[in-house]
């Protein structure tokens, strides 16, 4: 999951149009590398074990470079997939801030002191 969020967050995947993202136009080593090199410092840092080291020493003990790569990019999108992975919040979230029920629900939850550790069922009065 986490190589297949990499090629998102690097913009390998083709849009269906342009307006939706801009697709940065790589071949096919560069962008599995970038994305192997996400899953590898990702996995690495929440102590899951997973293939991308093993690719990424065999690409390099059978090639003389490292490809055109983006360090940027990879480190981007290594900070996006990590945070996808923190602990969120139920007031931080997208419902929380623009939707008009869940506002209330919240404003009552809050208003009664109740705890959010485990979050209500929000949609009980929709």
């Amino acid at each position: 999951m986490v190589h297949e969020l990499a090629h998102f967050f690097c913009q390998h995947l083709i849009p269906v149009t342009e307006i939706w993202w801009k697709h940065r136009s790589r071949n096919k080593n560069e962008n599995e590398f970038e994305a192997k090199t996400i899953a590898w410092l990702v996995c690495e840092r929440i102590g899951i074990v997973n293939p991308s080291e093993s690719y990424l020493s065999g690409y390099l003990n059978n090639n003389s470079q490292v490809p055109n790569i983006s360090i940027e990019c990879i480190l981007k999108a290594t900070n996006a997939i990590e945070g996808l992975l923190e602990p969120q919040r139920i007031e931080d979230g997208l419902l929380a801030k623009k939707d008009e029920v869940v506002k209330k629900q919240l404003r009552e939850i809050k208003k009664n002191n109740v705890s959010l550790t485990s979050p209500p069922n929000l949609f009980d009065n929709i």
